[in-house]
């Protein structure tokens, strides 16, 4: 369904002004929503800032997303958290070595319903992939899964393994979809010293589309640090001659846990230290561009004493979130405000949630919700022309409405629960609505009428949802030309 009207219609005052869209992050996700938080032995739990005081501490604002007790799949020891370009989520179990999948198809907020959740991939799997100790998982941006596997002596290989869903029907479970993408050579369980020669952590895609993958073995063989993961040949793995390299050779004492990057190439890093030291968290960028994380390409961008973060998200307005289990069960939220490289001054760490405060969660792995993304498909179009206003909700069968002003706004204005209008308020008007298909895609078709009165440069913006929760998207341009 979808209903369009002609910029005429609409009486629109053009602006002749020139307004740019706001750059947001484009890793791990263009745009972010709620926080999904996993627990072990019991599921997910939604995290949403209803009033928009950035922290989930308020009145509902911690959610049962799913309970494996009324779901009926186990999550067990949910290590990895990952959501797909359709809103499914993903959850990798550490114990079981299992993927399940959940999406809120009937949008009451939780995956509990019949056909909500499934498995989407085991070590039964007609490819014949076997893990044996799935760490954690990622997802990029043609949705295919990336896990990593550290074998620990029990009969299989320390790799990467790449899961994609070929035919459509929800899981990776055929022929063919589950594949080894990097395996590492000479990964050997070390007897004499009962240590692995290699533990592949935790997984990113890059700016660059590269895979990064951190590997925290105790350094007695290979390097320690973040390996970079390229396929040269396009033949679908990382195996051949060239295509693995040391990027972050992280030396020094404390044990790297956690990894996270930013749409600027940024990369950061939490190291855990023994009882009694400041854990730490670094940032690195390779600033030269010679493919690797030189050693004046590092520092410190937070620490604080016992942490134990256990995981490493990053927001779309720069936040960074980790979730802990240390000093009670809590999450907090850093960003370099005056960017000097850190976030140790007054004013750029604050906590996000707090056990004391509101439901308990004992966090496993942490991801974020997407959020819509609007764009105008083409942004610069001639008059008498027609516009595609394409919308990626966060989930299928959500209602997305697409509103127009005369340019974006200067300052974005905060609108609890629904996000902030990144649109001039003076002028909106109802450009169309559309519905999300299964890849909760939507288009709304907008006609430039064919008169030098269309001429400017207007703000769109999308507001989408169904059920308890809508959201608006981000703001965007359309230059009308001649």
């Amino acid at each position: 369904m979808e209903k369009s009207v002609h910029l005429a219609v609409l009486g629109v005052a053009v602006a002749s002004v020139t307004a740019t869209a706001q750059v947001s992050p484009t890793l791990p996700l263009p745009r972010t929503m709620d926080m999904l938080v996993s627990e072990s032995g019991f599921g997910i739990w939604r995290l949403v800032d209803w009033n928009q005081d950035n922290d989930f501490n308020d009145a509902n604002e911690v959610q049962v997303y799913y309970d494996q007790s009324i779901g009926g799949l186990n999550t067990g020891l949910p290590n990895g958290l990952a959501v797909m370009a359709n809103g499914t989520v993903l959850a990798g179990d550490h114990q079981a070595d299992t993927i399940t999948a959940m999406l809120d198809v009937n949008g009451d907020g939780d995956a509990h319903d019949s056909g909500e959740q499934r498995v989407y991939f085991d070590n039964t799997n007609a490819s014949g992939i076997q893990i044996y100790s799935l760490q954690k998982i990622c997802v990029d941006r043609s949705d295919r899964v990336y896990v990593t596997n550290a074998d620990n002596n029990m009969g299989g290989s320390d790799a990467i393994y790449v899961l994609e869903d070929l035919n459509g029907d929800g899981d990776c479970l055929d022929a063919g979809e589950a594949r080894d993408y990097f395996t590492v050579a000479g990964a050997v369980w070390q007897v004499a010293l009962s240590k692995e020669y290699s533990v592949p952590r935790d997984i990113v895609v890059g700016a660059d589309n590269s895979v990064y993958y951190l590997d925290n073995n105790s350094e007695a063989w290979i390097s320690r640090g973040v390996y970079r993961l390229t396929d040269l040949n396009s033949d679908g793995d990382c195996n051949d001659a060239g295509e693995w390299s040391l990027f972050w050779h992280v030396v020094g004492a404390g044990t790297p846990r956690n990894m996270g990057v930013d749409d600027a190439g940024g990369f950061y890093l939490t190291r855990t230290y023994d009882p009694g030291h400041d854990d730490e968290i670094w940032w690195a960028r390779d600033v030269d561009g010679n493919n690797q994380i030189d050693p004046i390409e590092a520092s410190i961008f937070f620490q604080c004493s016992n942490c134990n973060w256990v995981e490493f998200v990053l927001r779309d307005d720069g936040w960074l979130l980790l979730p802990e289990r240390q000093s009670g069960y809590r999450i907090t939220g850093l960003r370099d405000d005056n960017g000097d490289g850190d976030a140790l001054d007054p004013g750029e760490s604050r906590s996000h949630y707090s056990h004391l405060l509101t439901t308990t969660v004992v966090p496993v792995a942490a991801a974020f919700v997407r959020a819509p993304v609007l764009s105008a498909v083409p942004a610069t179009t001639p008059i008498g022309s027609t516009v595609s206003l394409d919308v990626r909700a966060a989930k299928p069968s959500d209602l997305c409405v697409v509103f127009m002003s005369g340019s974006l706004a200067p300052v974005p204005v905060s609108l609890d629960p629904y996000g902030f209008v990144e649109i001039a308020t003076s002028g909106i008007v109802l450009v169309g609505w559309s519905v999300s298909g299964v890849n909760a895609d939507a288009s709304v078709p907008l006609v430039v009428p064919n008169t030098v009165s269309a001429l400017g440069t207007y703000g769109l913006q999308a507001w989408c949802g169904r059920g308890p929760r809508f959201y608006l998207s981000n703001g965007t341009t359309l230059n009308v030309t001649l």
